[in-house]
C-alpha cells in the first residue's frame, strides 16, 4: 500500500510541474495575422498583426458580437492559444490551435468547441438625451502552448 501511495505521489508531483512549466513556457508569437469577424455578419471588420510581444488591439468597434480569427494559419509553426480580453467581460482564452495548413483560417473556439464570441458594449442612453455610442476595444494575444 506504501508502494502504491508513493507511486500516486510522484505521479502527482509530476503533473503539478508539468502543468506550471507548461504556463511558463508559452511564448508570444509576432506577426500572426489576426481578424476580427462580426457575428453573425461573418463579416471582416478589422485585420492587423501581433507585434513582438503577442499582441494586437483593435479599437473602435461598434456595438455587437465579434469572434477573433487567424486568417492565415499556414504560419503557424507551433501549437497556438488565443487570449481575448478589453471588454466588460473577463478574458477569455482559447482551446490550443494547431499549426496550420496554407490558406487556412482558425478561430479561437472554446473547450466547448464553439467560436468564443465577445461582446461590445451597446450604446449608453443617458437620461432625458440621445443615445450615444461608445466605440469598443478588443485586445487579442498570440502564444504558443508549448
Amino acid at each position: 500500500m506504501k508502494m502504491f501511495a508513493g507511486l500516486i505521489a510522484a505521479c502527482a508531483a509530476g503533473l503539478i510541474w508539468t502543468a506550471a512549466h507548461a504556463q511558463t513556457t508559452a511564448k508570444p508569437i509576432a506577426d500572426t495575422e489576426v481578424g476580427i469577424e462580426h457575428d453573425p455578419s461573418n463579416e471582416m471588420v478589422a485585420k492587423g498583426k501581433t507585434d513582438g510581444d503577442g499582441n494586437v488591439t483593435f479599437s473602435n468597434l461598434k456595438p455587437g458580437r465579434y469572434r477573433v480569427v487567424l486568417t492565415d494559419k499556414s504560419k503557424l509553426k507551433v501549437p497556438t492559444r488565443v487570449t481575448i480580453s478589453g471588454t466588460a467581460a473577463a478574458p477569455r482564452v482559447s482551446e490550443p490551435i494547431a499549426e496550420g495548413q496554407y490558406g487556412s483560417k482558425a478561430y479561437a473556439l472554446g473547450p466547448d468547441g464553439k467560436w468564443i464570441l465577445t461582446e461590445v458594449g451597446a450604446p449608453s442612453t443617458p437620461s432625458g438625451g440621445a443615445a450615444t455610442v461608445v466605440p469598443g476595444t478588443i485586445k487579442v494575444k498570440v502564444e504558443s502552448t508549448r
